[in-house]
């Protein structure tokens, strides 16, 4: 598959000719280090990310512990920068997604403590994940959950699926969610392959590993769904334009910060395939 930051820059240069140039001006850049707690259910999350400003803002999760802060981009256009560290890249790019008009399929509002949003989110999740397998008789369909969420597990085994997860995080390699053994990420693209669905986060772009995941579920047939902070307003684009059936967009700020937070699910079917 061609690299897909360069398709989605190419898209955001045709969508943006609509838009007065001052949308696309950055604003702000913002470094964050977090490390969150959610209920016992779920796991300790220790990650550092970036935030870009535009009229809107653009979010990605890094995979280094340390990320530098490229001040150089304030005020420049944000369709013309090309950050060399890849998050900043995602984030910047996502904030010029930011911008452009969006009409998704169903949309959700959280409310509340992170505790009280942590699950309804991942019912949200599973119950998109069962609609789009839809009714089934006989053998359990086969899901992969790639970047582990252990509240889309749990709730995924409790829906009769049978449950297969990845993880490149070394410390929860090996550990078990219920009966489900979290494997290495070196076993996605294995796992994809003989899955009826692939559950995939966003952070699959920053890791360039999406990629592969895309190629080898359009390979062999497997429905894929991302559930994106990072990148949430590439879901249009992931659905029209690579292929993917269910894109998960978490807004920032997300369900971990506390008061309300906004969640939409956009479905390929439907939407024109460009």
């Amino acid at each position: 598959m061609n690299d897909i930051l360069e398709e989605l820059q190419r898209k955001a240069l045709e969508k943006a000719r609509s838009y007065p140039d001052g949308c696309f001006m950055i604003r702000g850049l913002w470094r964050i280090d977090y490390v969150y707690r959610p209920p016992d259910t779920e796991r300790t999350l220790d990650y550092p990310c970036i935030l870009a400003l535009t009229a809107g803002h653009g979010f990605s999760y890094c995979d280094k512990t340390s990320v530098p802060l490229d001040r150089t981009v304030i005020g420049k256009d944000a369709r013309d920068v090309r950050p060399h560290e890849i998050s900043t890249e995602i984030a910047v790019l996502d904030a010029v997604y930011s911008v452009f008009e969006k009409k998704p399929d169903a949309s959700f509002t959280l409310d509340g403590h992170p505790n009280e949003k942590t699950p309804t989110r991942a019912k949200i999740i599973v119950d998109e994940v069962v609609r789009e397998l839809g009714m089934w008789k006989g053998e359990k369909p086969k899901v992969v959950n790639v970047g582990v969420f252990f509240g889309f597990v749990k709730g995924l085994r409790e829906r009769g699926l049978e449950v297969f997860a990845t993880d490149l995080d070394p410390k929860i390699i090996g550990r078990k969610v219920g009966d489900v053994r979290i494997e290495s990420g070196a076993k996605t693209l294995e796992r994809v392959e003989e899955c009826d669905l692939a559950l995939v986060t966003g952070m699959t772009l920053s890791t360039q590993t999406l990629g592969g995941i895309i190629d080898a579920a359009r390979k062999n047939g497997t429905k894929l769904m991302i559930y994106a902070q990072t990148g949430s307003n590439f879901a249009e684009e992931y659905c029209s334009v690579f292929g993917v059936d269910v894109v998960v967009s978490e807004y920032f700020p997300f369900y971990w910060c506390p008061g309300k937070s906004s969640i939409s699910i956009y479905r390929r079917r439907g939407l024109p395939r460009q």
